[in-house]
Order: C-alpha cells, then sequence, then structure tokens
C-alpha cells in the first residue's frame, strides 16, 4: 500500500511539474508577444499629431487683398475673405457668398447673396458691402483686381440680398471676374480701403488673431492656427524651409532646387498663368504643313533644356479647365516620323522657307525659337528667326508681314479660346462652325452641354491647327516631411484641401 501510494504521489508530482512548465512556456510565448504589441503601441502614441502649422511667405506688404501687389499675400487671402463666385480645384466656377446668379442678357446679371453670413466681427454681411467694394475697387487702378470690375457700368441694388450687375459691353467669361475678395463697409476707410482696425476682417473660415512684421497668426472656430512667416527675402525663406523653421512654402522659381537641394521636402506642381504657343499665319502655311509642324515639335525638350524641366506640357490653352475635356481626345502627340510622312507627300520641302518673329526681350523665348527652328529643319522646314521688340509686334501684325509668331501671355480668370479661334484671331484662321461653337459655350451653364461644344472645338482645332500651345509655367507647393495632406492645387487657390493638412510629429 505504502509503495504504490509512493508511486501515485511522484506520478502527481511529475504531472504537476509538467502543467506548471507548459503554463510557464504559455506565458513565455504570449506574454512575451503581448508586451512586445505594448511596446509598438506606445512607440506609436509618441508620433503626435497637430493641426497647425506655419507658411512661409516673402515680399509682403498688406494682407488687404485689394490693396496688396504680392501674390502670396493673394493666396493667404483666400483663407480669410471669400467672394462673391469662387472657383474649384477642375477650375469650374461655384457660388460662394452669391447663393446663385442668372445672365439675364449679354449685360446684366442677376445675382442673390446668401443670408445668415457674417463679418468675424459679429455684424451680418449684407449687399452693401458687396456695393462698397466694387464701388472702391473701380477707382484702384494699381488693385490686381481692377480689371475685374473696369466693365462694370452700374450695381442695382434690389434688396439687402439681391442685385443687378449691369456692364459697359459684353464681357466672355464675366462670371470668372465675379471672383474678387468682399470687404466689410463698416471696416474699411472708403475710397481708400485702410482698414479701420488693427484687424482685417473677413467672412472666411479663418481670421486674423494677431499681425505684426514678422508673423501673421490665423485661426478658426476650433481653435486651429496657421503661421504665416514674413521674410526680407528669398534666400531666408528658402534657408528657414531647409531648416524646417516653415512647414510649406509656395514658388514659381524654376530653380529653387539650387536654394534647398532635392531631398527632404515634398512638392506638389499645378499649371502656372504663363502660356507659350506658336501663332501660325494660316493665310501663308497650308493645313497639311501645320499639322506637320504639330507634330515635329518636340515640346518635352523645350521644357527641359529651356526651363529647368519644371514647365508643363501645354495641348490646349484652355488646359487648367480639366472639368471640360474628354480624356480619349488625344490633342498632342510627338512623331517625327508622321511630321516627315506628311512633307513628303506634299511631294518634298524645297519651298517651305517661314520666318519666325519673337520678342528680343524674353531670353528664353528666343532659345526656345532656336529650339523650334532646329526641330522643324529636321522634316526639311527651314525658319528664319526675326527678332523684334514687344512694341513692335502689332505692326508686323496689321501688315501681314510673318509666318510664325511665338509668344507667352498670361492666362487671366476670364480667358476663354475667342482671341485663338474666333474673329479677328493673330492666325487669321476663320471658321463659320467655329465661331458659332465659341459664342454657344459663352451663353451655356449646363456643363454637359458645355463639354460635349467644348471637344467639338478640341476636334475641329486638331484638323485645322491655326496655332500649337507649347507649355503652361508652373505654380509649385514645397512643403516638409512632417506635413501631411493632400496639396492638389491651381492658380487660383492653393487652399482646397488645408482642413486636411496636419503636422505629424
Amino acid at each position: 500500500m505504502s509503495c504504490k501510494f509512493k508511486t501515485n504521489g511522484v506520478k502527481i508530482l511529475f504531472y504537476t511539474i509538467i502543467v506548471i512548465l507548459i503554463i510557464l512556456s504559455i506565458y513565455i510565448i504570449y506574454g512575451d508577444k503581448e508586451n512586445k504589441t505594448v511596446v509598438v503601441d506606445s512607440r506609436k502614441k509618441e508620433n503626435s499629431i497637430s493641426s497647425n502649422f506655419s507658411i512661409g511667405i516673402t515680399g509682403y506688404d498688406t494682407i488687404n487683398p485689394i490693396l496688396s501687389k504680392n501674390k502670396d499675400s493673394q493666396y493667404i487671402s483666400k483663407l480669410i475673405y471669400n467672394s462673391i463666385l469662387t472657383i474649384d480645384e477642375d477650375f469650374r466656377i461655384k457660388e460662394d457668398l452669391a447663393k446663385e446668379y442668372s445672365k439675364l442678357n449679354n449685360k446684366t446679371y442677376l445675382i442673390k447673396l446668401k443670408k445668415d453670413i457674417y463679418w468675424h466681427d459679429g455684424q451680418a454681411f449684407t449687399v452693401e458691402d458687396v456695393k462698397f467694394t466694387i464701388e472702391n475697387l473701380k477707382n484702384i487702378k494699381e488693385s490686381f483686381y481692377n480689371k475685374n470690375v473696369e466693365k462694370i457700368k452700374e450695381i442695382e441694388v434690389i434688396d439687402d440680398y439681391t442685385f443687378k450687375i449691369y456692364l459697359e459691353e459684353e464681357v466672355d467669361n464675366f462670371e470668372y471676374l465675379l471672383c474678387f475678395p468682399i470687404l466689410a463697409q463698416h471696416s474699411y476707410e472708403e475710397k481708400t480701403l485702410i482698414s479701420k482696425t488693427n484687424n482685417h476682417i473677413g467672412t472666411g473660415n479663418y481670421k486674423i488673431t494677431r499681425i505684426d512684421t514678422e508673423e501673421i497668426i490665423l485661426s478658426n472656430e476650433r481653435n486651429r492656427e496657421i503661421t504665416i512667416k514674413i521674410y526680407p527675402s528669398v534666400t531666408k525663406l528658402y534657408s528657414a524651409f531647409m531648416k524646417e523653421k516653415i512647414d510649406l512654402i509656395y514658388t514659381e522659381n524654376i530653380n529653387y532646387e539650387e536654394y534647398i537641394g532635392k531631398i527632404g521636402y515634398g512638392n506638389n506642381k499645378s499649371l502656372g498663368k504663363k502660356h507659350g504657343y506658336l501663332v501660325i499665319n494660316t493665310k501663308k502655311i497650308e493645313r497639311d504643313v501645320r499639322q506637320s509642324i504639330n507634330y515635329a515639335i518636340n515640346k518635352n525638350s523645350i521644357i527641359y533644356n529651356n526651363y529647368n524641366n519644371k514647365y508643363i506640357i501645354a495641348d490646349f490653352p484652355l488646359k487648367y479647365k480639366k472639368y471640360l475635356k474628354d480624356e480619349d481626345i488625344n490633342i498632342y502627340k510627338y512623331d517625327i516620323n508622321k511630321a516627315k510622312e506628311i512633307i513628303l507627300k506634299k511631294g518634298g520641302n524645297s519651298n517651305l522657307k517661314f520666318n519666325l518673329l519673337v520678342s528680343e526681350n524674353n531670353e528664353k523665348l528666343v532659345l526656345a525659337a532656336e529650339q523650334i527652328k532646329e526641330q522643324l529643319l529636321e522634316i526639311g522646314i527651314e525658319i528664319k528667326i526675326i527678332k523684334i521688340r514687344e512694341q513692335d509686334l502689332q505692326y508686323y501684325i496689321n501688315l501681314g508681314q510673318y509666318d510664325l509668331i511665338l509668344l507667352e501671355e498670361t492666362i487671366e480668370l476670364n480667358s476663354g479660346l475667342n482671341n485663338y479661334l474666333g474673329y479677328d484671331n493673330i492666325s487669321n484662321y476663320y471658321n463659320e462652325d467655329m465661331n458659332q461653337l465659341l459664342k454657344d459655350i459663352n451663353n451655356i451653364k449646363d456643363e454637359k452641354l458645355s463639354q460635349e461644344k467644348y471637344n467639338t472645338v478640341l476636334e475641329m482645332y486638331l484638323q485645322d491647327i491655326p496655332f500649337i500651345s507649347l507649355y503652361f509655367s508652373s505654380n509649385i507647393i514645397l512643403y516638409n516631411s512632417k506635413l501631411k495632406g493632400n496639396f492638389e492645387h491651381n492658380w487660383y487657390n492653393l487652399f482646397y484641401n488645408v482642413e486636411g493638412w496636419y503636422i505629424e510629429m
């Protein structure tokens, strides 16, 4: 009995030890993993997130957008002020302070404003603020927005939130010109538009909480802060960005990498306002030759050699209006063999000699002309470059003494296609069907119908090639590695997605 008891006792002790070892093993294996998970989680928590960030600017004069001549200030003002109408990322026109608008005839517009909108000091926004801004803006000729209102003849106030605009003459795409900041009548001096208080007030999502010579602090209803740091020179701005003293800057400088290098930051590029294009005199150069020239010009090469590969290929002047174009329509494709094939079908190239006018004051444009000369020589077309003074261009146009002209222009808010394809265009191009299409487009508000008309214009353009778009300049947002978010933008507004930007520490 006692021997059996001892044997059983040993077995029990043995099994007990085995169980303890199994439990200990399970604890070591899974407990250790659990501890490791906790360590990872705690590290993640150390990566704090802040919605506050800073922007660097230079050349600052005033935050008042009507008086400022500084592009950085104009962009910052989009956070503070609203407009009657505004423009979205794809360059559609949208209501802003306006609830709705309608074109009554070619020179009259009816606008109804939104109610329950207040200035940052709590006073109600009314039509009188709009009238005050427009009437004073017309008298400030040096204002960035003076052109927006120069053709306005009269403002008729119907009630506190309704008014009519009467124009002196018809203005193409006038709705786009209603995208200018509205000021509070009670807060600014009449005629000078100088602020009566230390802080400028708007109706936008952000208000100014502090302003001095070195920085401007903006905040919204959730107490989020955006700090605008002001620098006396571009060199100091770039230096501060490299040292991560600021989170974001905006530039049009194609050589910015010479200052800040190529690594350690992100960038987002959009189409700029400069548009380079080649005018073709359709009375002197036949259609098949124009098509050949279009195939023969290597736009990538021009951008790479002359614009540090920072400019963007242009296939049509309204490329920035993304919502219009059918993606299936391929406007531009460099194809030197296709270009040669067209020339050969004409029976050779012995008589293809053209002059090319270019402004002598624009060094990069002259270089681009030289490249075009070389590219067209490859298909047997001889080009004689004539450098002219910019003020003499109209003289040559009036006399018709040109075959090709290389131009660079600034795109405006209400730019359309009439200057390129409509009556009295420089290319001497005439097509009555095209004229009717352009007229229809100017009077259509339905987006789908506008797209259909626009794409018909593109198809007709591809057949006739009265000009060739070459490039757009670029708008560039540079942001450091800690700033996260969607930085898509256009030359009208940098801050479409600002509410989603944050700093990850």
